[in-house]
């Protein structure tokens, strides 16, 4: 799945959230993001090596923690919009 073969799979939900017509600027943002995400990495890589590997995969580890957190806060903020959407609904129906 880390294969850029599934990446308009994997990433289509979140494209077709976005209105059509902001949908490329999106995406664009999405790649110079990534582009730069991988800069970062590859830089701190390359400035911890001299050091070893298990500094390498602690700094790692601690970029993992904090995407993993992120990831955990967007999904939180996903279901709440989604209660929200659902109350919203009750109350217009009522």
């Amino acid at each position: 799945m880390i294969s850029t073969a599934y990446e308009n799979v994997v990433d289509a939900p979140y494209v077709n959230r976005i209105p059509n017509e902001y949908q490329i600027l999106f995406t664009n943002y999405r790649y110079i993001v990534k582009t730069i995400g991988s800069s970062i990495g590859l830089y701190f890589a390359g400035m911890i090596y001299p050091l070893g590997i298990p500094y390498m995969l602690g700094l790692s580890a601690f970029f993992m923690i904090f995407q993993i957190s992120c990831a955990y806060y967007l999904v939180y903020l996903k279901k709440k919009e989604e209660e929200e959407e659902v109350n919203e609904s009750q109350l217009q129906k009522s």
